[in-house]
């Protein structure tokens, strides 16, 4: 079976980059469509696909804000999808990212190919969060009834969609009306012939050898959390001088964080990584003591497993994380980790100190994490309904 896999933006993709070894290692050929506004794909000697990327100019990027009141964006793309399905004849498509999915469907109308739709993020809630939208064109622009109206009708299109968490999936079934039958679950736990083959290197270990080190991977947007933690930071270093906030990662935002750290004089005690390759972050969890997912609570964070959940798991590094409903779930099943009240300095600092002056609590913690994404969280396990699900269209194709 051929299968043509959509995305907006470039690889590397950790959810794309799974997908597709564990597509290829089935047997199945492999297209993938991605879009280049700037940078292009870095892509993994590991995968083996046919690749189309699409040079695209940066305003369609911008302009994708708006794609849910004004689709200029998706037009854009049509013909370039339509003329893949003509020329290499996918048996199935497999959408990433809802912003690109109407681009699909309107390519597909002649074709009538099954679709499949990888729900990454409930769009019609976190949208409202990312900066692009909080400008005025944009809140001119978009209602955030308009926004979850297409998203129930991108939804009603697709043969099936796949959600990232049992949660997710749940709330599209009660609040967008999305048949149970349609929906399939696929975390975000790491695959092992990819992340785990990262091997570690002491240089940050080193690095902040004489620290007591707190570390956040991903993006630095404000959603996420990080400003209730560098205000709590500064609480901490009024009891423990030794600590250090390490933030590997990237956001447009990432200024106001840093005027934060300056104006609370903190500059001593974070360190902004900047944005690193995924095969430094088994290094950098190394050089950890507690890892952090201080996610602020919405819709799509109270039904989301962050990557970098599992990628702490896997480093056998404890978890201190805010008690959005899904990673709460996650965190407290596998124990590999302590849950504070969102945005409650008093419970935060409490379990914190229960880590710092526990070796023996953050070891076991760290141990349960690494168990869990050996076993039940492994790949293996977690992907087993994702590939029967592709069966089933494989089987379809050979009637």
């Amino acid at each position: 079976m051929n299968i043509l896999i959509v995305m907006d933006g470039v690889l590397p993709h950790p959810r794309i980059e799974r997908t597709i070894i564990t597509l290829q290692e089935l047997g199945y050929k492999i297209f993938l469509f991605s879009i280049q506004y700037s940078k292009s794909s870095v892509v993994s000697e590991k995968l083996n696909f046919k690749h189309f990327e699409i040079k695209a100019p940066k305003l369609i990027n911008k302009i994708s804000a708006v794609s849910f009141s004004i689709d200029i964006y998706s037009n854009y793309f049509v013909e370039n999808i339509k003329n893949i399905i003509k020329n290499y004849n996918p048996d199935l498509l497999l959408v990433n990212n809802i912003i690109i999915a109407r681009a699909v469907l309107r390519a597909n109308k002649k074709f009538n190919l099954p679709t499949i739709l990888d729900v990454h993020e409930n769009y019609a809630s976190i949208s409202r969060h990312y900066p692009r939208f909080n400008k005025l064109i944009s809140m001119l622009l978009i209602s955030n009834k308009s926004v979850n109206d297409i998203q129930r009708k991108i939804y009603s299109k697709f043969d099936k969609i796949i959600f990232v968490t049992k949660e997710a999936a749940e709330y599209s079934i009660k609040y967008e009306n999305v048949l149970r039958n349609k929906t399939t679950v696929l975390t975000n736990t790491v695959h092992p012939n990819l992340y785990l083959n990262y091997k570690v290197n002491n240089h940050f270990k080193n690095k902040f050898k004489n620290s007591f080190t707190l570390l956040y991977l991903g993006d630095l947007g404000l959603r996420r959390g990080l400003k209730f933690i560098i205000l709590s930071l500064s609480e901490i270093v009024k009891e423990y001088k030794n600590i250090k906030l390490v933030l590997v990662g990237a956001s447009n935002e990432k200024s106001i964080l840093k005027k934060m750290v300056k104006n609370l004089e903190l500059e001593k005690n974070v360190d902004f990584e900047g944005w690193k390759e995924e095969s430094l972050f088994p290094s950098y969890i190394n050089a950890s003591d507690i890892c952090l997912c201080p996610l602020n609570k919405n819709n799509h964070h109270n039904t989301t497993h962050a990557n970098k959940l599992f990628q702490y798991m896997a480093g056998s590094r404890p978890i201190l994380a805010s008690d959005c409903n899904s990673q709460k779930i996650l965190i407290n099943k596998t124990n590999s980790g302590l849950i504070y009240k969102e945005n409650d300095n008093n419970d935060f600092m409490n379990k914190f100190r229960s880590l710092y002056e526990s070796k023996e609590l953050r070891k076991n913690l760290g141990k349960n994490g690494l168990k869990a994404v050996n076993n039940e969280f492994s790949w293996h396990n977690q992907s087993q309904k994702f590939l029967k699900l592709i069966t089933s269209f494989s089987n379809k194709t050979k009637v």
